[in-house]
């Protein structure tokens, strides 16, 4: 595994919807991250586009009031150009109301410059992020 890949690998593991978990999430994003950093999310959420840590704060903040759990297990970390970093695992997450377990596959497609994650590209189905990274 590369440089890349490594640098994006510490930002997963962490449990979103946990404050504790999330505040250690967080810092760890903030020392990784530049600071123009841009989140796209999927289309299925309206292919808005948060800007910074704050903007991830936010989102993720909103998701507490859903989900008592809510994480990412990326499974396969590939570097698909000289700075892009393809990521493809499952999203675990928890119904607060129910306790219902959900979970769903995903992609996201990162961009590091200068040595920090400046952008992330998500989607819902991993065939659909491999295409956009250009993996077959």
């Amino acid at each position: 595994m590369g440089e890349h890949a490594d640098l994006i690998r510490s930002i997963y593991g962490f449990d979103w919807a946990t404050v504790g978990s999330r505040r250690e999430g967080f810092a760890e994003l903030r020392e990784v991250v530049a600071p123009d950093f841009e989140s796209r999310l999927s289309h299925e959420l309206g292919n808005r586009v948060l800007t910074g840590v704050g903007g991830l704060e936010m989102f993720v903040g909103a998701l507490e009031q859903d989900f008592s759990e809510f994480h990412y297990d990326a499974d396969e970390f590939v570097e698909v150009s000289d700075d892009g970093v393809l990521v493809l695992g499952r999203i675990f997450a928890k119904a607060r109301a129910t306790g219902m377990p959900l979970s769903g596959e995903f992609g996201h497609i990162w961009t590091v410059r200068d040595g920090l994650a400046a952008r992330v590209e998500a989607h819902r189905d991993p065939d659909e992020a491999r295409k956009a990274a250009g993996v077959s």
